[in-house]
Formats: C-alpha cells, structure tokens, sequence
C-alpha cells in the first residue's frame, strides 16, 4: 500500500517490474473508486506473479463476458491509442517499454488507416 500514490488520473507504483517506478493511466472517472478500494487497505494491492495477474484477469473478463486473454486485451489496448494518437511514444509509454522495437510488436496499423496513409 505504502508504494502506490493515486493521483489525477494514474497510479504510480513506486517499485513495478524490474524494481522501477510505472505509472499506469486510467480514466479519471475511476480514480475516486480506486482511491475507496485502496483506502484502509495493508499490504500487497496487485498479484506479484504475472501467472497470478494473467488468472484474475481472465476471471474478471469472462464475468464480463469477454473472451480474452491478459495478453489479448494488452494488444488491443496498444492499437487502439495508437489508432487515436498515431503515436508510438504515447503507446510506449502507456504499456511501459523501455523499448520502441517492443512497442511496435503489440500496437497494430489498422487496414483502414493503412489504406488511406496510402491513398494519401
């Protein structure tokens, strides 16, 4: 609990992946609803395993109703700010890459984007 500040629209964990700080970006409309789930909270708030993390999120979307994977749903969350921005940086950055040649791998052209860059 001590390492996670939420703030106006993003978490920042102060010892993530590789013990380096990450921020993680989420809507401001969930921000008061994370700030009550963290509230009053000891301990460890995220899975420490990514096998963990894979499982709880793949529970959450199938109570959602959505077939697919942490690793699917992270694809699609690349495309789609890079459809809207045409950004890799902002992808970057969002996912947390050190890496643009990562980054490049999990965020897709869309084929009607592709085709008016062309037409262009």
């Amino acid at each position: 609990v001590e390492d996670v500040d939420i703030g106006r629209g993003e978490i920042r964990v102060h010892r993530a992946k590789g013990d380096r700080p990450r921020t993680a970006y989420v809507p401001a409309e969930l921000v008061p609803r994370l700030a009550a789930w963290v509230e009053g909270r000891e301990g460890r708030l995220f899975p420490i395993s990514s096998r963990h993390a894979q499982r709880v999120i793949g529970r959450m979307a199938r109570e959602a109703g959505v077939v697919a994977s942490a690793h699917c749903l992270r694809h699609t969350l690349a495309t789609r700010i890079y459809a809207r921005t045409g950004d890799l940086g902002v992808v970057q950055r969002v996912l947390g890459h050190a890496s643009i040649g990562t980054t490049v791998r999990y965020a897709r052209a869309e084929e009607a984007v592709v085709r008016r860059a062309v037409g262009a």
